[in-house]
């Protein structure tokens, strides 16, 4: 149908026809442009009979090739316009193409660094762990069975300075015997910050423990590492298991370094090292019991 009509558009058919007829005849072009959907090369029969209109003397036609022309320029304006909107819509995908691609491209190299950041963590906490591993070889003693040696050490001069309360001391001696059932600390007065020394208790130097306090009890628990006899250590509320247990008649000694960093604190029962031990210890220290 589409291929007869631009035949007949190529034929003009002006001559003979009344206005009328002209009219009904181009309307019928018209109708077939809009709703067939033809391409402007099949408007040239329709642009002829406009051109012979406009050659017409009669005013009537000459109006009708008129009205005819300016439809045919709204016609080509539409069609620019439709084509016009068609690049924009074009370039409007093309840019939610790109935005996509970019947005996926940020979304990667987020996730890229998030596993980097991952494994610098671990890194980080590996090299922790080895630093740890390595001073913790260094403070370590030889262990032969698991008994080690008495360290050779100096004697310090031992002076005890506390109040008078319910215990009785024996003269000449550092012996102090409690007559009552009561909380009683008895620090040493010297205090340690170089070489390597056993006793049984180990504090902070100065005012740490008052003479009725507890080195559990806050807040002295916050200056004061203490191993208990059920074989756990604490310090500051917070307890870690793992040593032997102590029983009545164990011989008990504790070992402080204070020649290393971390300066450290050992367990020993009966001359045994215990595994649980402390570290980071202030850098000066006083004995008690």
């Amino acid at each position: 149908m589409a291929t007869s009509f631009s035949e007949s558009l190529r034929t003009p058919q002006v001559q003979g026809l009344s206005s009328e007829n002209i009219k009904i005849e181009i309307s019928d072009h018209f109708t077939c442009l809009l709703f067939q959907q033809l391409n402007a090369s099949d408007m040239i029969g329709l642009v002829s009979i406009l051109s012979k209109l406009s050659e017409e003397k009669s005013e009537e036609k000459k109006k009708i090739a008129q009205r005819s022309k300016k439809i045919i320029e709204l016609e080509h304006k539409g069609q620019e316009k439709l084509r016009q909107i068609s690049e924009l819509e074009r370039k409007d995908q093309d840019n939610k193409r790109k935005e996509q691609d970019k947005k996926r491209i940020i979304d990667e190299n987020k996730k890229k660094i998030s596993e980097l950041q991952g494994r610098d963590e671990d890194n980080i906490k590996k090299i922790i762990d080895l630093e740890r591993q390595l001073a913790d070889s260094k403070s370590k003693p030889i262990i032969n069975n698991h008994i080690v040696s008495q360290p050779k050490s100096e004697e310090i001069p031992i002076s005890i300075t506390v109040p008078f309360g319910s215990y009785i001391k024996k003269e000449g001696e550092f012996t102090y015997t409690s007559t009552k059932d009561d909380l009683k600390t008895f620090p040493i007065d010297q205090y340690i910050a170089l070489g390597k020394f056993r006793f049984f208790g180990v504090m902070k130097y100065g005012p740490s423990v008052p003479f009725d306090g507890y080195p559990l009890n806050y807040p002295h628990n916050k200056n004061c590492m203490y191993f208990r006899y059920g074989g756990e250590v604490k310090q500051n509320g917070k307890s870690t298991e793992g040593n032997q247990r102590i029983i009545q008649g164990d011989l008990i000694t504790l070992e402080v370094n204070m020649d290393i960093v971390p300066r450290t604190v050992r367990l020993f029962i009966n001359g045994v090292l215990q595994p649980v031990y402390m570290s980071g210890i202030p850098d000066s220290i006083q004995f008690y019991v």
